[in-house]
């Protein structure tokens, strides 16, 4: 661990100093599953995201008018996405308050969009929803305040390993509830059960699972996670505790 500040090797992977690593660890929730049908976890909230099937453009809408480059809002935002090649890439758009941006890139998978500048209110005033341009779909989302994407969906590019070390759940709802919660990932067209978990209790129940060995997602696939509920209106959270090697 020569050159590092400190013993613990997961704090200076977050400092950026570990050697051909990165973090790229994935808060995600959804504020209301229902109760029936299965959902992605993502904080979009609605529905299960569809996978691009081509390389597209993205169009960036704003529900505020202060979301704009030179407003009190979200004024730029950075994307890092996989490209049609699924090559690891990054940009910055600027926004345009409710008229939607169209990017001058293309990609075939969003991995991360975060506010890069903002306004005096420092964060974004409106939500933050961006579609594939083709198809469509959405794509991601940032919700009102937020700055950042929450969605538990990930795309691995060339050249790359990613490893999941730890995979948090909490759920919250008056009543009682079961939600069972799933991750799968997808590589050479077969998609894989990698995470399967039940949470059964009338308030709050908690899982946190540490893995001794990582589970390894190879380049070129992609990951996401979902949830179903016996009754409507729980809320679920997770923390995936994930990094990026160099192969």
């Amino acid at each position: 661990m020569s050159g590092f500040k400190t013993t613990n090797w997961y704090q200076e992977l977050a400092a950026g100093r570990v050697l051909n690593n990165v973090n790229v660890s994935k808060p995600s929730y959804n504020v209301s599953l229902p109760g029936s049908g299965t959902e992605t976890i993502w904080s979009y909230s609605v529905g299960q995201w569809v996978k691009q099937i081509v390389s597209s453009t993205y169009t960036v809408t704003c529900s505020s008018a202060a979301d704009t480059g030179a407003g009190t809002g979200a004024r730029t935002v950075s994307f890092t996405y996989v490209d049609g090649s699924y090559d690891r890439k990054t940009a910055t758009v600027t926004l345009n308050g409710v008229t939607p941006v169209i990017t001058t890139f293309s990609g075939l998978g969003i991995n991360d969009v975060r506010v890069l500048t903002a306004g005096t209110g420092l964060t974004n005033s409106g939500t933050i929803t961006i579609t594939s341009t083709t198809e469509a779909t959405v794509q991601a989302f940032i919700a009102i305040g937020e700055s950042d994407l929450q969605q538990s969906i990930y795309h691995v590019p060339n050249g790359y390993n990613l490893f999941i070390k730890r995979t948090k759940i909490a759920i919250f709802r008056t009543a009682a509830v079961t939600v069972s919660v799933r991750g799968y990932m997808v590589n050479a067209g077969v998609k894989h059960l990698i995470y399967s978990n039940k949470l059964d209790d009338t308030m709050t129940a908690v899982s946190d699972d540490v893995q001794d060995i990582p589970i390894l997602i190879p380049q070129n696939s992609y990951i996401y996670f979902e949830a179903d509920s016996s009754a409507a209106n729980a809320e679920l959270r997770i923390y995936i505790q994930q990094s990026l090697e160099t192969i």
